[in-house]
């Protein structure tokens, strides 16, 4: 069975990444964990709503269960390349599910006036205890896929991890969505609340992963000298950064993208309740609608062969966000007309966002992780990290500002705006980049895998 599949889907061209066993489990363990991770996080965002109705402090959570990466972002990666990876990912999953659980425990216990103990300083700490953990697991987990797969493969196990990552982005909040807007389970005779199945849910899928990942057999890895100190590593990577433009500029356009584009995520209980006069289950649809869209543009990159294709889906994925985000920010307009069909075209809209934003990080990551020389994997995996992570707590705030003075349509508008300034400077910018990148290796070898493809494509239809 194991070598049927592994020929079945080295002859498929959407799919060959698959054809690695280690691969296959880890996505697996991927798709069980961020289902989990998805459902706390829309619990934890209405929760935290519930508890204070301030847009801003929404922000503020976001921004505390980040800013990790901001303070350590650009120094893990030098960690990420010096030391053991699987381990790495191993124990930061393990202690993840550690701080679900004290999650699960404080909204399942009641205090003396008879309400959970849970109040938003829980939440604020242990966001910031995630996040201090979470910026040594995302670049390790992103590092360790050359140890599972050849190099002429990465682009395509890069596009599948995003396609799992939103695939659960539709499952996880649908689930969540049902979960908070219904009862919850008996357990030691007292029922818990949907956000604690939430959180309780999250906690076990993290202590079988790490247990998991702990069992895989991967190819040796490269480390870097350790002599230098962790300084000059750091200040290699920046250099080549800058040596190397279509790696540095698109690493911080996904910067500048985290910044003025994924916030809209941040404030999507205000749109829930406040907007669409909604409840958790309102929260959970719309986030589920987000996934749907995430799915079809990864789906549709997993598709892609040339690079220059996915560097020009860039800019156009980032247009047809800024007007689908629009579409949905003053879509209740429509209430006047067409009643309350508009949440039709709110669904809609957003899912269209969703497939945008999806195709326009994909092809981000899918560029930096394709050209970049192994040499710098970690450290520019952990500059990656820094900007397309890091930069949206700070825009978290902005927005949550934003929608705390002037409502959160118009947030979302402003934001928009800037980034549609954003896509025009990278369109001019574009071919010197793809000029740079066909001069480097990396860039030869993905070509070869494309000639190979096309190739078989040939001789396929020959017969």
């Amino acid at each position: 069975m194991k070598e049927f599949l592994n020929r079945y889907f080295a002859s498929t061209h959407s799919m060959r990444a698959l054809q690695y066993p280690t691969y296959r489990w880890f996505i697996l363990g991927q798709f069980v964990v961020l289902i989990g991770l998805w459902m706390t996080d829309t619990a934890r965002s209405w929760l935290a709503y519930e508890l204070t109705s301030d847009p801003f402090k929404l922000g503020l959570l976001a921004f505390l269960a980040n800013a990790p990466i901001l303070a350590l972002g650009l120094f893990i990666g030098v960690f990420v390349d010096r030391y053991n990876r699987q381990k790495i990912v191993s124990i930061s999953q393990f202690l993840m599910g550690c701080f679900g659980i004290i999650l699960f425990v404080l909204s399942f216990v009641n205090g003396a006036d008879g309400l959970p103990l849970i109040r938003y300083w829980h939440l604020m700490i242990l966001a910031f205890v995630t996040g201090c953990v979470a910026v040594f697991d995302m670049p390790s987990r992103q590092s360790i896929l050359v140890q599972m797969v050849n190099r002429p493969d990465l682009a395509n196990a890069v596009a599948m991890n995003s396609m799992i990552f939103n695939l659960t982005r539709i499952i996880g909040p649908s689930l969540a969505g049902i979960v908070l807007a219904t009862a919850g389970i008996t357990l030691f005779g007292k029922t818990m609340s949907g956000v604690s199945v939430c959180f309780l849910m999250n906690a076990l899928c993290f202590f079988a992963v790490s247990a998991q990942t702990s069992l895989f057999k991967l190819a040796p890895q490269e480390k870097v000298a350790t002599g230098n100190g962790a300084f000059n590593h750091l200040r290699e990577g920046l250099h080549y950064c800058v040596r190397a433009p279509h790696i540095g500029v698109v690493t911080l356009y996904a910067g500048l993208v985290a910044f003025l584009g994924l916030p809209y995520l941040i404030i999507m209980p205000v749109f829930a309740r406040d907007v669409f006069g909604g409840n958790a289950a309102t929260l959970g649809h719309l986030m589920a609608c987000v996934g749907v869209g995430a799915l079809i543009g990864g789906v549709r990159l997993t598709m892609v062969r040339s690079i220059e294709t996915v560097m020009r889906t860039i800019n156009r994925a980032s247009v047809g966000f800024v007007c689908s985000t629009l579409t949905f920010a003053y879509c209740y307009l429509l209430n006047s007309y067409i009643g309350a069909h508009y949440m039709y075209v709110a669904y809609v809209s957003i899912a269209f966002a969703g497939m945008m934003m999806s195709m326009l990080m994909i092809s981000c990551q899918t560029t930096v992780q394709t050209l970049v020389s192994e040499r710098f994997r970690g450290r520019i995996n952990a500059i990656y990290m820094f900007c397309a992570v890091g930069f949206m707590p700070v825009g978290g705030l902005l927005i949550g500002f934003l929608a705390r003075v002037f409502g959160p349509s118009a947030a979302i508008a402003i934001h928009g705006l800037c980034l549609v300034i954003v896509a025009l400077y990278y369109r001019h910018y574009r071919p010197r980049l793809m000029k740079r990148a066909t001069q480097t290796p990396e860039y030869r070898q993905a070509m070869s895998l494309e000639e190979k493809l096309s190739d078989s494509v040939v001789g396929v239809s020959r017969l």
